[in-house]
């Protein structure tokens, strides 16, 4: 029997940084190993779970619009 996951517990865990530790931005200031803008990461831990988690969001749609994920 799998154990239901309550969503609101989800929403209080903390959010694992991108950084993969490929430090190098392109042209547009964005990072091409975790796809966060410069104020992104610089702001990364000032940002609310919910923010970080809205980030991720965004730089897999970065991703994806560079030809790097499908």
């Amino acid at each position: 029997m799998s154990k239901e996951i309550d969503p609101s517990v989800i929403q209080h865990e903390p959010v694992a940084s991108p950084c993969i530790g490929v430090c190098v931005l392109d042209t547009a200031d964005i990072c091409e190993g975790c796809f966060r803008t410069m104020d992104e990461i610089v702001r990364w831990s000032t940002f609310s779970n919910e923010g970080q988690r809205d980030i991720i969001k965004k730089t897999w749609q970065r991703a994806k619009e560079s030809g790097r994920i499908l």
